[in-house]
């Protein structure tokens, strides 16, 4: 009987500390309340024009998703055709507040890129979905279809740029001023998704053209939203702003640079560039380091190549022995893409091999016999 009462004891005892622990158990995501658009879309008409590219288009509010216990909900604004299931919407950008704006270039974009025919009326649906996890099912409004006639330019303009100065160059921004100025792209003139290798010491900032496409100091600039030199968040901000740098990613070298003054970030890679390919020395299995050469702003090796037929064989550039940035060459026409094709070496023989990153989202490269 004692042994009766004392394996009671234990088990209540045991029951007892479960009990406490659920108490202790993190919060169970729970889509309590699903976000709402809470703008008048009025006719929901936009004839778009190539003079208002950069105005306001449209201007999107919601209420905040309610997942049932405090956390941060990224909210992504996408778009797609108006009888589209947004399988593969087109995504306008995300954030953590609830707003957001579109200008009349990037729903211009978009409209364009879903297939609407220019000059003519069409329709897209755009909706916001809230999202604070991949392993929680995501929040979406409902979707608002809008008239969109979108336009093509009558001479397709440059894509814009940001100049990078910094105590790599002198600090100046103004390319007519000193011997050279690195460079950011965009992908378009539309967008803010700047993009380019720059050699960096310490310290930096971006700057963008004025109304003359000038760049000079007392345009708009931007820097690191932290306010303050030497301490860096890869934010952006253009008020009360800090120098960007590079002490926390690897302190002075080549690195390919990205902006988006729109989302207000930037990131930083450090690279050092090499070739592998079954038309190099050590085939697949590792990468032939190249040099860089600071005064011709680009990377060489000269080195001994045998003949290979593209895409399926040949030779490749890629940073950091690894293959998370690699450029080759789709369509073998001597304009570079991130991931492209196998370049082909056309015979056996001693070549000197040029790679030249020094043109943001134009990059390059040479193969020349000895």
């Amino acid at each position: 009987m004692k042994k009766i009462l004392a394996t009671l004891v234990i088990l209540a005892a045991l029951t007892t500390n479960w009990s406490c622990s659920d108490d202790d158990r993190e919060p169970v995501a729970a889509l309590q309340e699903l976000p709402e658009l809470l703008v008048d879309f009025g006719a929901n008409t936009y004839v778009l024009t190539e003079q208002t590219v950069n105005n306001l288009a449209v201007s999107l509010i919601w209420s905040a998703a309610d997942f049932g216990f405090p956390a941060q909900v990224n909210y992504t604004v996408q778009g797609d055709m108006a009888d589209g299931d947004f399988s593969e919407p087109i995504s306008f950008g995300t954030t953590t507040e609830t707003f957001f704006n579109i200008t009349v270039g990037q729903l211009n974009d978009a409209a364009l890129g879903m297939g609407l025919t220019p000059f003519e009326e069409g329709q897209m649906a755009i909706r916001v979905v809230g999202v604070i996890s991949d392993n929680v099912a995501p929040a979406p409004t409902e979707t608002v279809v809008l008239n969109v006639t979108p336009f093509t330019f009558a001479t397709e303009p440059e894509p814009a740029r940001l100049a990078v100065p910094g105590d790599h160059q002198g600090w100046n921004p103004d390319p007519n001023a000193v011997e050279f100025v690195p460079f950011l792209q965009a992908s378009s003139a539309t967008t803010t998704d700047f993009e380019g290798f720059v050699e960096l010491n310490n310290e930096f900032k971006f700057v963008g053209a004025n109304d003359d496409g000038n760049f000079v100091w007392g345009n708009i600039d931007w820097g690191d939203a932290s306010g303050t030199n030497g301490s860096y968040t890869q934010v952006l901000t253009d008020d009360g702003e800090g120098n960007c740098g590079t002490g926390t990613v690897g302190g002075p070298g080549y690195y390919l640079v990205r902006a988006n003054t729109e989302d207000l970030t930037y990131s930083l890679e450090k690279t050092e560039w090499g070739i592998i390919g079954n038309a190099t020395p050590t085939g697949w299995d590792s990468d032939t380091d190249m040099t860089y050469d600071p005064v011709a702003r680009v990377w060489t090796i000269t080195i001994d190549l045998v003949q290979q037929d593209a895409p399926d064989n040949g030779l490749k550039f890629r940073a950091n022995d690894d293959w998370a940035i690699n450029i080759g060459d789709t369509g073998a026409d001597g304009i570079m893409e991130f991931g492209g094709d196998n370049i082909g070496v056309p015979e056996d023989g001693n070549y000197t091999v040029v790679l030249d990153l020094s043109n943001p989202r134009q990059y390059t490269y040479t193969l020349t016999k000895n």
